[in-house]
């Protein structure tokens, strides 16, 4: 029983840690591209998610979602980070 029980929580947390999904948003009005990992799609057509570069949550109205793996995922993310203008110093 206490093999059965290992095999059952191994094979769940394998199942658990490759359920990720990674997605590639693009605003269709001004083409700037967003990633994140999960989004919902509203009934009126509008996508919102968490934006993986700011850590805002953003609502656009009219936006391609295009799922990514994981490879694709991060090489886009370091390619938008090294994008991104130095912040501000006080």
């Amino acid at each position: 029983m206490n093999r059965f029980r290992f095999v059952l929580v191994s094979a769940l947390l394998m199942f658990a840690g490759g359920c990720t999904n990674y997605y590639r948003i693009q605003d269709a009005n001004t083409s700037k591209v967003y990633l994140t990992k999960q989004y919902k799609q509203h009934a009126d057509g509008a996508v919102e998610f968490k934006d993986a570069i700011t850590d805002q949550t953003m609502n656009l109205k009219n936006a391609g979602v295009q799922e990514l793996d994981k490879g694709q995922y991060e090489d886009s993310l370091e390619r938008l980070k090294a994008q991104q203008p130095p912040p501000n110093k006080p």
